[in-house]
């Protein structure tokens, strides 16, 4: 982790991860194949954008992260490639805030919801905080 969070006795409440970009065609974040495996209550990424001229941060929950890059790795697989062509699996999914092909339950713009989502951290302790508002 990057960045730990703590109260003010001291005690870890979350731990985050940070990720930036600032450059590329579809506005994602590169990850590892093991982060479709980190699910942990008080794991959080950030995914910053330094792009605009006020750069934006997305706050999203491991659980969360975990389950996009499952499910949007596994639609980029059936979904066909340069002409027509079966994709070839690796080990280095996106996060993407658009999708070029279908991922269910993830549509276009579905990261928007966790942007500048920081209530999320102090949630950390004895709520879910799976939610941006919750």
């Amino acid at each position: 982790m990057d960045i730990l969070v703590l109260a003010t006795d001291e005690t870890v409440i979350a731990s985050v991860q940070v990720k930036t970009r600032t450059y590329g065609a579809d506005g994602g974040w590169h990850m590892s194949v093991k982060h479709e495996s980190i699910i942990q209550q008080p794991c959080f990424y950030t995914f910053v954008d330094l792009e605009p001229d006020v750069p934006v941060t997305y706050v999203v929950p491991s659980r969360v992260v975990a389950e996009v890059l499952r499910v949007s790795h596994k639609a980029w697989l059936s979904s066909p490639g340069r002409g027509g062509r079966a994709h070839r699996d690796h080990d280095l999914p996106r996060i993407v805030p658009n999708w070029p092909f279908a991922v269910e339950g993830y549509p276009n713009g579905w990261i928007d919801e966790y942007r500048e989502s920081w209530a999320l951290l102090a949630g950390a302790v004895g709520t879910p905080g799976d939610a941006p508002n919750g």
